[in-house]
């Protein structure tokens, strides 16, 4: 059975998810959900989830509410990998917030009320995660080169590459960046515009592997 979503209030009003340890039985994902005012003192630490939908958003799995057991929340293949790597990296009662799931898509009016005050939801989150999916080979070797950048040194092993071989080297770096850059993601400016504006910089993320995206 579909979740019912309580009405949220007029205002700058927003549903976050808690992640909840998995049922012990079904393995299925667990959440609640939390109302919080985003121009209120005190707004509560959370990080937003930017990441482009599927096309089609065919559900894959689902994702049960704990204040209602006997409903469910459909999940894309996008966010069941999230929640996968949430769950494999022991993320409890982490504070998300999550378009398909915090807006309740069937509702038109709130819908384009949320969408109205996206900029303020993404500027008072904590940090931003870009989603881009499960990892590659290609995705390993690019983060793993991103990541070197930060200290202004290469990837292990990478140093000590003859001249001869840096041509090559180069040619293999642009393909394993344009492998990643490939993604869905960042052909979405509709999403990409909103990642830049949490207080800490946006971290992208491509299952176990992190790096940061933009100062």
């Amino acid at each position: 059975m579909d979740y019912e979503y309580d009405p949220l209030p007029g205002g700058a009003f927003i549903r976050l998810l808690d992640i909840i340890d998995p049922d012990p039985t079904s393995g299925q994902f667990v959440c609640s959900f939390r109302t919080i005012r985003l121009d209120g003192e005190g707004v509560p630490e959370f990080t937003a989830i930017s990441y482009a939908w599927d096309h089609p958003a065919t559900p894959v799995s689902s994702i049960a509410v704990s204040s209602d057991p006997s409903s469910s929340l459909p999940l894309s293949r996008t966010l069941h990998e999230l929640f996968k790597e949430l769950q494999a990296r022991n993320e409890r009662n982490s504070a998300l917030w999550i378009d398909a799931l915090c807006i309740d898509q069937g509702n038109v009016v709130e819908r384009a009320a949320q969408v109205a005050i996206m900029d303020r939801i993404f500027s008072s989150a904590r940090s931003v995660m870009v989603w881009l999916g499960p990892s590659t080979a290609e995705s390993h070797k690019a983060f793993r080169f991103v990541n070197s950048k930060q200290h202004l040194s290469w990837p292990d092993g990478w140093g000590s590459i003859p001249a001869v071989e840096v041509s090559d080297v180069r040619t293999g770096l642009e393909g394993v960046l344009s492998a990643v850059l490939a993604r869905s993601w960042f052909r979405r400016l509709w999403v990409v515009q909103y990642a830049p504006l949490s207080h800490d910089s946006p971290l992208w993320q491509v299952s176990d592997i992190v790096a940061p995206a933009w100062s």
